[in-house]
């Protein structure tokens, strides 16, 4: 009897993972005989009952009369149901009607205009940059070169003044 628990090699590591452990001891048979032996009693319990209500018409008549009120009354509790169910169905679509209809005549409208209001602001962002950009070129750059010329001019003129003052002490 081969070993398939054997591990020779990486392959038969990888096999042996995959497929089922088979175990050599029998499955126990009880839980198959009680199933047998009550499928039998039921098969005699249901004979008996058949011949029994063969033998007593009258009973079975009561029986029967019995079954058909209880199947008339499942049969009314199953319409009663599936009333119920087409009902909140009804119920389900108009208030998806009701969803939709808020959708397409209430929100779609605020959207619009949201979307308007966002256009507005962003011709407005475009035209303060540009704005900026023209008050850059033309205002703070020219300022700028000219402070920072007669910061130049009067650093040069300290300079020089600060060695002539050095130069004649």
């Amino acid at each position: 009897m081969p070993d398939y628990n054997s591990n020779t090699d990486n392959t038969s590591i990888a096999r042996t993972e995959n497929t089922q452990k088979f175990s050599a001891k029998p499955t126990s048979k009880g839980p198959i005989i009680a199933a047998i032996v009550v499928m039998v009693i039921l098969l005699i319990l249901f004979i008996g009952v058949g011949i029994y209500l063969f033998i007593h018409p009258d009973i079975a008549a009561v029986l029967r009369d019995i079954s058909l009120i209880l199947l008339a009354l499942g049969t009314l509790v199953i319409a009663l149901l599936a009333m119920v169910l087409i009902v909140a169905l009804v119920y389900l679509a108009l208030k998806l009607n009701d969803l939709v209809d808020l959708l397409q005549n209430r929100l779609m409208p605020l959207l619009d205009k949201a979307n308007e209001t966002a256009s507005i602001a962003n011709d407005t962002v475009r035209t303060v940059h540009s704005r900026v950009n023209v008050v850059t070129e033309e205002a703070v750059k020219p300022v700028i070169g000219a402070v920072s010329t007669v910061a130049a001019a009067k650093a040069i003129g300290k300079s020089l003044f600060a060695r002539n003052r050095r130069a004649s002490k």
